[in-house]
C-alpha cells in the first residue's frame, strides 16, 4: 500500500553494511522479483561488456 511505503523511509531502516552476491544470485533474485533496482558503483570496476545485462529497472 502507498502508505505503507512511508514506514520504510526512516534511518533505523538502512545500513552501511555491504554485501556481496554472485552474478548467478544476482539474475535468480531480478527473475524472481525480489529485487527491481542495482545500484552500481560510480566507475565499473571491470571495462569489459557484460553479457547478461539486468536494468536499473523494470
Amino acid at each position: 500500500m502507498p502508505y505503507e511505503v512511508d514506514d520504510l523511509d526512516k534511518n533505523e531502516n538502512y545500513s552501511d553494511r555491504k554485501v556481496s552476491y554472485s552474478k548467478k544470485a544476482i539474475i535468480e533474485l531480478y527473475d524472481n522479483n525480489e529485487i527491481i533496482k542495482i545500484k552500481r558503483a560510480k566507475y565499473p570496476l571491470e571495462a569489459k561488456e557484460l553479457e547478461y545485462k539486468i536494468p536499473a529497472t523494470k
